[in-house]
This record gives structure tokens, C-alpha cells and sequence, in this order.
């Protein structure tokens, strides 16, 4: 009795510390985040407090899309409501104003680039799972013709003034 008391409490507990939800960061804080855990980033970015729900045209992301994301990724959600946040998707080259971005894991080089929203949750889905163990990357894919986008250096914040330059990423 004891033995399956002490596993149910074991496993209880493990369940327990499993994230279910992603955890919704602030750019910058995502990147420190990824960069010390060795994970890649997913930049969503729309308008408004939920707007990473924009992403896809359903405008609400799907369970399994929740579920996934905390697994394999840092999430970083960009409002574009705000100036910071407009001039840090136009960094990133979202200019439909819905899009995501996917780092490798060193945060360092774009290895997904998409703007505008996807057709559906199972569309997006697939795509964080193709691209959520790269550990290399040679060029940007993207659903648009530009290969490659800057990322606005983490450790400083974006600013309306400051000048993209193209081959870096997340």
C-alpha cells in the first residue's frame, strides 16, 4: 500500500512539474532563456494580448500546438500594438502583422520564417515539429521569396531607429 502511495505521489509529481501551456516571454528574455537552455526560440507575433493566437487563421491555436510548444521551444510573443514591438517584427520581417519566427538553438540564425498567419493549427504544428531539432543551419526557409532576416541583438533592447542587417537571426 505504501510502495503504490510513494508512486502515485512520484508520479503525481512529475505530471505536476511537465509544462502544459507555453510560457508567453518578452523577446529579450526569451533569447537569454534559449540561449542558456540550449533550446530554440518561437517568435510569435500579432496584435493585442492574446495575438499569438493570430498565427493561425483558425485565430485560436489548437491544444496540440499548445502542448507541443513548451516541450521543444522558448516562446516569445511580440505585440505589434506597441512601438517596441512593431519595430522588432519589422526586424524580424513580419510584415503582414502575424508571423512566426523559429531560432536554432543557440539562438543565433533564423531556421523558419513565416509571415502572415498559417492555414490551420495542423499546418503550424507540422512546422514546429520539422524544424524544432535543427542544429544546423545553411539558409532560412520561409513561405515568402527572402532567404535571410536579421535579429535584433538580445542583450539590448529594439529601438524605432535601428537598421537591419541581413544573415542573422532570432
Amino acid at each position: 500500500m505504501l510502495t503504490s502511495f510513494a508512486l502515485a505521489m512520484f508520479f503525481g509529481l512529475e505530471t505536476a512539474q511537465l509544462p502544459t501551456e507555453p510560457v508567453w516571454r518578452d523577446y529579450f528574455i526569451a533569447a537569454e532563456t534559449g540561449t542558456r537552455e540550449n533550446r530554440p526560440l518561437a517568435v510569435f507575433v500579432g496584435k493585442g494580448k492574446n495575438g499569438f493566437h493570430q498565427v493561425v487563421r483558425e485565430g485560436k491555436l489548437s491544444e496540440d500546438v499548445l502542448r507541443y510548444l513548451p516541450k521543444q521551444y522558448v516562446c516569445a510573443y511580440v505585440n505589434i500594438d506597441s512601438p517596441e514591438g512593431k519595430a522588432l517584427a519589422g526586424s524580424l520581417a513580419i510584415t503582414k502583422g502575424t508571423g512566426l519566427v523559429i531560432s536554432d538553438r543557440t539562438g543565433s540564425f533564423q531556421v523558419y520564417h513565416h509571415n502572415g498567419a498559417f492555414a490551420d493549427g495542423a499546418t503550424l504544428l507540422k512546422h514546429l515539429q520539422r524544424f524544432a531539432g535543427v542544429t544546423q543551419v545553411t539558409r532560412t526557409e520561409s513561405n515568402e521569396s527572402v532567404s535571410y532576416y536579421f535579429s535584433p541583438d538580445s542583450s539590448r533592447p529594439s529601438t524605432s531607429s535601428f537598421v537591419p542587417s541581413y544573415g542573422r537571426s532570432c
